[in-house]
């Protein structure tokens, strides 16, 4: 799950918790919400539950944090909620890559999340858009809870390619997404950021990511015109 997110709209995966721009789509068959997953999108959001800490001698986790290590080499809490995460949104239809548990840990905002949404696809669907709007979105904007479908995503992120200010723009959109349907704009998002990066990335039309997407991830951008 690295798929990086940040693009005309901020996606947030797991790894694309990671880091790039994906772009909006047109309304022809390119379009991006905004949260991508867990491996890599925000890289310095601070966890709500609070710091690290040093580890223990049992081997457990801090309640309030991540733990640095344990003397029985136990796996951290952290790094077993990336890789259940991973693997579950991966088993979802999210495209991630193979450094998603990695980049994950670096999502603190993700982590927090996802360790209260086990594997419900959609659940996890929204942390990562939680994490992306963490770093990408003014307060309160940027994670699914309007009443919009995952099609009308599509069609309003394609505005945000001639947008004055395409970063507003796409979390305006992903704020009007139905929570529901997280998940199917996260499968959409996390395949135009894998393998249409360049067709969707910001100064790039709408129409080329559309183009791209038709190409490369027709099954992705139609659960989601769909929905």
């Amino acid at each position: 799950m690295n798929t990086t997110i940040q693009r005309v709209i901020v996606i947030a995966s797991l790894a694309s918790v990671g880091g790039s721009f994906a772009a909006c789509g047109s309304s022809s068959g390119g379009g991006h919400g905004g949260g991508s997953d867990a491996g890599g999108s925000s890289s310095g959001a601070a966890s709500s539950s609070g710091g690290s800490s040093g580890g223990s001698s049992t081997g457990a986790a801090s309640s309030s944090g991540s733990s640095s290590g344990t003397a029985t080499g136990d796996a951290e809490p952290a790094e077993a909620i990336c890789s259940s995460a991973c693997t579950a949104l991966v088993g979802c239809g999210v495209t991630e890559p193979p450094t998603c548990s990695t980049d994950c840990l670096a999502k603190t905002v993700f982590i927090a999340c996802a360790a209260n949404a086990g594997d419900d696809c959609n659940a996890l669907a929204l942390c990562a858009f939680e994490q992306s709007a963490s770093t990408s979105c003014s307060s309160g904007a940027g994670v699914p809870s309007g009443t919009g479908s995952c099609d009308d995503l599509h069609m309003c992120k394609a505005g945000c390619f001639t947008s004055s200010t395409p970063a507003a723009c796409t979390c305006a959109c992903d704020t009007a997404l139905s929570s529901g349907k997280a998940i199917n704009a996260l499968i959409d998002d996390s395949c135009a950021e894998s393998l249409c990066a360049t067709d969707c990335a910001p100064g790039a039309a709408a129409t080329e990511c559309g183009d791209c997407e038709s190409a490369h991830c027709a099954s992705q951008v139609s659960q989601c015109t769909s929905n």
